[in-house]
């Protein structure tokens, strides 16, 4: 069915957009068996805070009007990799509204057909589609468990963010613009509000930042914890001739992508 909009305490009108979690697959690949050993790369700071690489504002990606918050929070990814690589890059709305339309059969004339996007689905068309001026496909998604609070802030500091897929409670538009925390209410169920995915390329020892409608939001480690159901990261090619950390074993990695094919074979 067609999603609700909502408006929020600041007066804005805003969608959310993920129907459902990306269903659970044998082949998924899980950053441990990628990453290299700890004992030779850079320890994270304690605040790690990667939107000093962002030189733009954050874009709404008409994520106030449509249900493409995948495409929204994928699209705030990007900008934020490829400033950390030197990059600065713009995505316009039309590219957004494409790419779901690609995924999901949206059209923009039709409201019955705004029905959200699941999150691989998303990652997936983008290892053969460009989303937005980078020119750089997807080349890689790599699942990280959302309870895992260390991988998560590690994810954070070598590869930009954590792209997360979460089941707001009811609370938490109340809280929009404050901080999302738990509250232990009926309201504070998991998914009384909707689906949702979300960038997030801040953390600290007390909490974490995510961008969400064009802002950054503030939520506790607590409300990651308890509402978040999938957590990735995804690495686009020009990673590997460019990653800021060279953390990854890219040898293991592209042995355990060969399973899904070459990005962009049309090339």
């Amino acid at each position: 069915m067609p999603l609700d909009s909502h408006e929020l305490p600041d007066g804005r009108t805003v969608k959310l957009g993920r129907p459902e979690a990306s269903p659970e697959n044998p082949k998924d690949l899980h950053l441990h068996r990628f990453l290299l050993s700890l004992a030779v790369l850079p320890k994270p700071p304690e605040v790690i805070d990667n939107t000093v690489y962002v030189k733009q504002p954050w874009g709404m990606y008409l994520n106030d009007r449509y249900g493409c918050c995948v495409f929204a929070s994928s699209s705030h990814r990007r900008v934020t990799q490829a400033g950390m690589t030197g990059q600065q890059i713009t995505i316009g709305d039309d590219e957004v509204l494409r790419a779901y339309s690609a995924v999901t059969g949206f059209d923009p004339n039709n409201s019955n057909t705004d029905n959200g996007a699941i999150m691989v689905d998303a990652a997936n068309w983008e290892r053969h589609n460009v989303l937005g001026g980078d020119q750089v496909f997807a080349f890689a998604r790599v699942h990280i468990d959302p309870q895992d609070r260390e991988m998560l802030d590690l994810a954070t500091f070598y590869f930009g963010g954590v792209w997360f897929g979460i089941n707001l409670p009811i609370s938490a538009r109340r809280q929009v613009g404050d901080v999302w925390d738990v509250v232990d209410r009926p309201d504070g169920q998991p998914g009384t509000w909707g689906g949702h995915a979300v960038w997030s390329p801040k953390s600290s020892p007390d909490e974490r930042e995510v961008v969400t409608w064009a802002k950054m939001q503030r939520c506790t480690h607590a409300f990651i914890s308890l509402y978040a159901d999938e957590a990735w990261t995804v690495l686009p090619c020009a990673w590997e001739r460019n990653d800021p950390f060279q953390a990854i074993n890219w040898t293991v990695l592209y042995g355990a992508m060969a399973q899904f094919g070459p990005v962009d074979p049309a090339s």
